[in-house]
């Protein structure tokens, strides 16, 4: 690839990454601090002593992180007026539900004995 063509793809792709971020933050983020979300996630994440539970089993602890991202991102839009941006608020209900399955799942595989079989 010649010098001119990589300098042509770079700024394509900057401008499309540029568009997503300013579309994304209109769902995640406040109007007046696009980086409100990650401050909220933040804070809750430490209240709910993620980090903690991260030492411990970080894959559960990311799978409940994300849970509470599509729960930040509902109530935001919903403050907002309801109207979403980019995927609709049913969407993060199901992503929200999603998370919680796997997590479950996660859970389970964790405390499961490993030759043991649970039935419900």
């Amino acid at each position: 690839m010649q010098q001119e063509e990589f300098r042509e793809l770079i700024q394509q792709f900057t401008l499309a990454r540029q568009k997503v971020s300013s579309q994304k933050s209109r769902d995640y983020a406040t109007s007046d601090d696009v980086l409100s979300n990650f401050k909220r996630n933040g804070t809750i994440a430490q209240i709910l002593r993620i980090p903690e539970l991260w030492e411990r089993k970080p894959d559960l602890a990311f799978a409940l992180l994300y849970a509470i991202m599509k729960i930040d991102r509902i109530i935001n839009i919903e403050l907002k007026g309801g109207v979403a941006v980019n995927e609709a608020v049913e969407d993060s209900f199901i992503d929200l539900s999603n998370y919680l399955d796997l997590a479950y799942a996660l859970f389970v595989e964790s405390t499961r004995k490993p030759t043991s079989v649970q039935q419900s």
